[in-house]
């Protein structure tokens, strides 16, 4: 169903993001 791709590339797109800020924290430390 697409709305399950929806969710799975939203999901991954949440990862994405955290693993983004969590590099962004380290750096600024």
């Amino acid at each position: 169903m697409l709305i399950e791709i929806i969710i799975k590339s939203a999901e991954n797109h949440v990862m994405a993001i955290n693993a983004l800020l969590e590099e962004f924290h380290k750096n600024n430390k």
